[in-house]
């Protein structure tokens, strides 16, 4: 069975030092609704947080992770991302501009509701 609480529950329980220090908190808006504010320290270490999740699950299912391809890359990429956007729902994981590179970075609004 997986995680049984909400994603914003996960987050408090796997990153509750950023809610402590202010890196992650939220405010009501003008328009009556309530936004989730990330520090850029924020945004790196659940990105952060993401990669190594998205690399366990690459190693588990590719059969030679130790020979990196496109399908790796893919899969690593499409991985993060799904993983980013269980937290900030507008996040986008992009790789590097050198294709054999494995540089990937994640691209996200600030803010989300």
């Amino acid at each position: 069975m997986g995680y049984q609480g909400t994603a914003l529950d996960y987050l408090h329980d796997t990153f509750s030092g950023l809610f402590s220090s202010g890196d992650i908190y939220s405010q009501y808006e003008s328009d009556g609704k309530k936004y989730w504010y990330f520090s850029k320290y924020a945004a790196q270490r659940i990105s952060q947080w993401a990669f190594t999740m998205a690399s366990t699950e690459v190693i588990a299912s590719i059969p030679d992770p130790a020979m990196p391809g496109l399908t790796t890359k893919s899969l690593f990429i499409e991985s993060a991302s799904r993983f980013l956007n269980g937290f900030m729902p507008n996040s986008s994981v992009t790789s590097g501009a050198i294709q054999s590179a494995p540089t990937v970075t994640a691209n996200y609004s600030s803010t989300c509701n």
